[in-house]
């Protein structure tokens, strides 16, 4: 069961930086390894010294340095290049729409239906500032990127001056900050729950084991067959956490 976990955590990680480093890639090993860590976390209690000492070790050995930026400029590298050689190739504005999964709001459609192939292709390379500030925007906290992610947005939106080939095909990169935020909180949870199990309660107030985008410690709450450490990031309504039987 122990090899098995490792083999999860293992593909998680080589997921996100096989080949070209692009978003899809990270999230897709986020939820492979986040799927993992609540396994372990779940059944730390029917392990022995050793064998969480032996998890520990294997878990740190190849943690992977993310960089969100250079996820960005990898779907900058891999996606605008190709969108300025079809604009400048003669797609027209309508042909580019067909690429869109579902329906774009009528208000995008109709302004890249009704925009000349002079304006496609000027927006089309205006892109390349707004994937370096979208880069930018990714390596805040979770707060200021939500924050401004809405505000770049706006500003694609903008009837005057915005770029609705950016509302098309910008990938969602507020969300991608917020994802990594929660698997940077869920690999420390389990950090947490480690120390926690070897030390006691009192290992919560370490700086190593502290909420990564809180303010204090996790907090750690009783529950019907052990506890569940409790994050300050939220997803949704409810907090980041890691259930721990057995405490």
């Amino acid at each position: 069961a122990i090899n098995d976990v490792l083999a999860a955590v293992q593909l998680g990680r080589h997921a996100g930086q096989e080949g070209v480093i692009v978003l899809i890639n990270i999230l897709v090993g986020f939820a492979i390894e986040s799927q993992a860590i609540e396994t372990i976390g779940n059944s730390l209690h029917c392990l022995d010294q050793t064998q969480r000492e032996r998890l520990k070790r294997e878990l740190n050995e190849v943690r992977p340095e993310l960089d969100m930026q250079a996820a960005m400029q990898g779907e900058k590298d891999v996606f605008l290049g190709w969108l300025i050689r079809e604009m400048e190739g003669g797609r027209s504005g309508e042909a580019l729409l067909a690429l869109v999964s579902g329906d774009a709001e009528t208000r995008i459609s109709n302004r890249v239906k009704n925009a000349s192939q002079a304006q496609l292709i000027e927006w089309a390379k205006d892109l390349g500032a707004t994937y370096d500030a979208a880069g930018q925007i990714m390596s805040g906290s979770p707060a200021e990127a939500k924050t401004k992610a809405q505000q770049l947005m706006s500003q694609l939106a903008d009837e005057a001056t915005g770029n609705p080939l950016g509302e098309l095909f910008l990938p969602s990169f507020g969300a991608a900050r917020q994802a990594e935020a929660r698997y940077l909180t869920r690999q420390k949870l389990l950090e947490a729950a480690f120390a926690v199990f070897d030390d006691g309660p009192e290992a919560l107030d370490r700086t190593e084991y502290r909420d990564p985008f809180g303010d204090g410690p996790f907090k750690m709450i009783p529950v019907e067959g052990g506890v569940e450490l409790v994050s300050d990031l939220i997803r949704g309504d409810e907090p980041m956490k890691l259930s721990i039987p057995g405490l």
